[in-house]
């Protein structure tokens, strides 16, 4: 008994003494091993591959961008300045009386009225005018023969009687001129308000035309930026419609027209309106488009905006130098333009971008570039920055 006892209490000791060794040695082995583990891994991380952009200064617009809206430059409602019956109306290009959307061009004859009676009344003044002008001969003969032929009163009646004629005269004229309706400017015909045979009064609308060889894009600015645009600024201004084939008309040089002197009470923005060259008159009211009015130009630097990381609430951008070691530096002035990040400054150790595999990088971080371009401009990067390396043409 007491025999089998010892035994178990040595196989007891021993098997803790094994135990206690082993612990040790796995102990002493972890911990050498997670060293030469730690160094192993560090040694084995490959190269972050990468795309990088060398940026050069260029010159730049700083723009802001609206949606709006085309509408005629100008609207005229039109009427005879008295009342008639209208005899005719003017001719369209095919010779068809005017109609809506006909274009007149400025001075061109669009209506008339009956002149019959008007007629009659010149004739009438016309030779009233004549027997005026025949007295005051007369009266003038007379007084130069001999004085005393003529009273003074008698003369001044014949002074009078001629100065009457001529106004008379006179008054039938700008009668029958008003008796015609002329286009003011050049224009589309946007509403044609009566008929041939019609009596219509004085100053009574019988058209209204457009103004359409310029156009106005109205569009609505806030109060936070409206300080910044004036009138003559140069604007940019893209059409969002597209064809049958998705292409949208190129985009069309303006500049501002017009800015509110007080905010819209429905929207409260300020309205701004830019005026556009129409000389074809391909453009309609009623036509969406985006200006982007240009409100200063400065000497920078132009990137794609996805190439900014935002860490801690922070923007930086990570820069590769030549031994192809990244780095971060952080943006403390910058303007984010639609697809661009606007720089007024990048120092020049700072200019190799990387613009795609940014996201994966830390300071001192090894690069292996897979994309290097100086001539692709940000616009054609942008399309393609959200692609892998491999799939936007770079070779591991």
């Amino acid at each position: 008994m007491k025999k089998e006892t010892g035994n178990l209490i040595g196989l007891i000791v021993i098997t803790i003494s094994a135990a206690i060794i082993m612990l040790t040695t796995a102990v002493g082995v972890g911990w050498v091993g997670g060293r030469s583990s730690q160094q192993s891994v560090e040694r084995t991380i490959p190269p972050t591959p990468v795309a990088v952009l060398t940026a050069h200064p260029e010159h730049i617009e700083i723009t802001q961008s609206y949606a709006g809206m085309l509408r005629p430059f100008e609207r005229y409602a039109l009427g005879f300045e008295i009342a008639g019956r209208i005899e005719n109306f003017g001719q369209n290009s095919d010779g068809k009386s005017l109609d809506d959307g006909d274009y007149v061009t400025a001075g061109q004859e669009i209506a008339r009225l009956d002149q019959r009676l008007l007629n009659v009344q010149m004739r009438e003044a016309r030779a009233k005018l004549e027997q005026a002008q025949s007295d005051m001969n007369r009266a003038n003969e007379l007084r130069g023969r001999a004085v005393g032929a003529m009273t003074e009163a008698e003369f001044q009646k014949n002074v009078t009687n001629l100065q009457l004629a001529q106004a008379a005269e006179q008054m039938i004229s700008e009668r029958l001129r008003d008796s015609l309706l002329v286009a003011p400017v050049a224009g589309v015909i946007s509403k044609r308000l009566a008929n041939v045979g019609e009596t219509v009064s004085a100053h009574q609308k019988i058209f209204e035309i457009v103004e359409v060889d310029r156009m106005l894009l109205a569009v609505g600015v806030p109060e936070s930026r409206v300080s910044e645009i004036r009138p003559g600024q140069r604007v940019h201004v893209e059409f969002l419609a597209k064809d049958k084939f998705g292409q949208k008309p190129p985009a069309i040089e303006g500049e501002v027209y017009l800015v509110a002197q007080t905010a819209d009470d429905r929207t409260g923005l300020f309205e701004v309106e830019v005026v556009i060259p129409n000389p074809d008159r391909r453009l309609r009211p009623g036509l969406v488009a985006m200006s982007r009015i240009v409100i200063d130009a400065i000497d920078g630097y132009r990137l794609p905006l996805v190439t900014a990381v935002q860490r801690d609430g922070k923007m930086m951008l990570f820069s590769v130098d030549p031994q192809n070691k990244a780095h971060s530096f952080q943006l403390d002035r910058w303007i984010a333009q639609g697809p661009d990040l606007i720089l007024p400054s990048l120092p020049a150790e700072h200019h190799r971008v990387v613009v795609r595999g940014q996201h994966r990088l830390i300071d001192g971080r090894e690069v292996a570039i897979r994309e290097s371009t100086d001539a692709k401009s940000a616009e054609v990067l942008q399309a393609d920055l959200s692609l892998p390396l491999e799939k936007a043409g770079a070779r591991p």
